[in-house]
């Protein structure tokens, strides 16, 4: 490992520290502010902030090269929150929040169906083991459809891959790019769509199990490489994520503090 790879490492987990460090502060204050969050859209965007705080402090302990599957998990997981982020905090209505609720039950009942449906198949008998699941199908199942039908006609009864209705989570990061663009271009040095073509499917390969398209080939340099891009791209769709949340609770001191440790981490 060069040098070179070294002080860059350093650099970033230093920025990485920095972040998770605000945002656990920042979580303290938000959790305070929660007592008087009456909506379950601003709880549910709170519940997206705590899941991006959760991977940001993960990733302050995994400091080497063979947590790489992990750190990288790790960004495309901060992606996802953080498009899942904005989506809500542009919809002041109580439907996103009741869409994501309703995707969350509706893609557990098409996991139940699909095991009950394997040991059908299989002309085996259903092991006491997931008994739950037939009993969460019988209660749940007319439930659900019908919220299939309420929230995503256009699927007709079938499990949407996106709470939005969406085909997709390119799709989705063209949405949020329609109005967020210039905000993006300025934290994360481009728009999300771009992000999404450079990055995630880099991503994906080095986070499946299947072939080794992301390392084949690569040296310790290499590894160290993908590490400190993760990092860098990990803090800054949480600081992004972070900034949204903030608006949504309307604390422009917040705001302020934020622009503070944003610039503070630059530096490092």
């Amino acid at each position: 490992m060069s040098d070179d790879s070294i002080s860059e490492f350093d650099r970033l987990k230093k920025n990485l520290s920095l972040v998770a460090f605000y945002m656990n502060e920042l979580h303290e204050r938000l959790l305070a502010l929660a007592l008087f969050m009456n909506h379950d859209r601003e709880k549910r965007i709170l519940a997206l902030y705590q899941r991006s705080l959760a991977w940001i402090r993960t990733l302050t302990v995994l400091d080497k090269t063979t947590y790489l599957q992990a750190i990288v998990a790790s960004t495309r997981a901060l992606l996802e929150t953080t498009i899942d982020i904005v989506l809500m905090h542009h919809d002041k209505t109580t439907n996103s929040s009741e869409k994501m609720e309703a995707w969350e039950e509706s893609g557990k009942l098409k996991a139940a169906e699909a095991l009950i449906s394997y040991f059908r198949r299989s002309k085996k008998p259903i092991p006491d083991l997931y008994s739950q699941l037939v009993s969460f199908v019988d209660k749940n199942q007319s439930i659900i459809l019908n919220e299939r039908n309420i929230h995503w006609p256009c699927t007709k009864g079938k499990h949407p891959e996106r709470w939005t209705g969406s085909s997709s989570l390119l799709d989705d990061i063209r949405i949020v790019d329609k109005s967020e663009k210039s905000i993006f271009e300025i934290e994360l040095g481009f728009c999300l769509e771009e992000f999404y073509e450079a990055m995630f499917r880099p991503l994906c390969w080095n986070i499946h199990g299947s072939a080794l398209g992301g390392i084949r080939g690569l040296n310790a340099n290499g590894f160290h490489s993908i590490i400190c891009t993760s990092y860098k791209w990990s803090s800054d769709l949480s600081m992004l994520g972070a900034k949204y949340v903030i608006a949504e609770i309307g604390q422009p001191q917040f705001l302020q503090e934020w622009d503070v440790v944003n610039k503070e981490r630059n530096r490092f």
